[in-house]
């Protein structure tokens, strides 16, 4: 009996992967000689694969890529328990520059992000307008801030929740590294904490899976300073 808790998709070849916990099942058609194994998902998190860890028979992988088996430098980390929690998964080093580097590049595109610059420009000009209407609005920053911890109107999210902040003028425009803008990484940013595993806007994780694909494909090229194993 499998317990509730995950869900899966289906993969050619190998053994299956049965988990203690419960798993939802669909099944895709690769080639009427394929054998089969589950990919399970993270409930809640149908982005979020789990795949044996091929090192260690006792821990699980945690990835935004279905490739098995998984190439390990390039997941979120691993667990040793099934769900997983705050004390028992173990980020991937390797993972936080890839994930930095790209919203360093995409971060600025995003339309959540966008949204909350242009909030800000509106609420900086109406504070500014209600003491002196000739001021002009001066820019400033704009946390990039994990979903798992969306933070209240005007208020500031915890330093392990931000993945960085982007710059704007006094209308909400997002400048540009060139005019001394550009994008700020965090420090302080945690994948996993007491609010959860990290969630991006659908956007900034399109944008991440399509940086991991490509450099799955350097890794199997051998062009990749990054390595196959954490």
């Amino acid at each position: 009996m499998i317990d509730r808790g995950i869900n899966s998709t289906i993969m050619p070849f190998c053994r299956s992967l049965l988990i203690p916990v419960s798993i939802r099942t669909t099944f895709q058609f690769l080639h009427p000689q394929a054998f089969w194994r589950s990919i399970s998902t993270l409930e809640g998190y149908p982005h979020i694969y789990i795949h044996p860890h091929p090192s260690t028979p006792s821990s699980y992988l945690l990835t935004l890529l279905p490739t098995a088996p998984p190439t390990s430098s390039l997941s979120l980390g691993t667990t040793s328990t099934l769900p997983p929690t705050l004390s028992t998964f173990t980020p991937n080093p390797k993972f936080i520059p890839l994930l930095q580097r790209t919203l360093s590049q995409h971060a600025q595109h995003d339309p959540s992000v966008l949204s909350s610059a242009a909030a800000f420009a509106a609420s900086s000009a109406q504070s500014l307008w209600s003491r002196d209407r000739r001021a002009k609005p001066t820019g400033g920053w704009v946390h990039v801030t994990d979903e798992r911890s969306p933070p209240e109107w005007g208020r500031i999210g915890n330093v392990e929740d931000i993945f960085g902040s982007v710059a704007v003028d006094g209308t909400g425009r997002v400048l540009p590294k060139e005019e001394g803008g550009g994008y700020e990484p965090c420090l302080g940013y945690r994948i996993w904490t007491r609010n959860g595993i990290m969630q991006l806007s659908p956007y900034l994780r399109d944008r991440l899976v399509d940086t991991l694909k490509e450099e799955e494909k350097k890794i199997k090229a051998g062009t990749s300073d990054l390595g196959s194993e954490i």
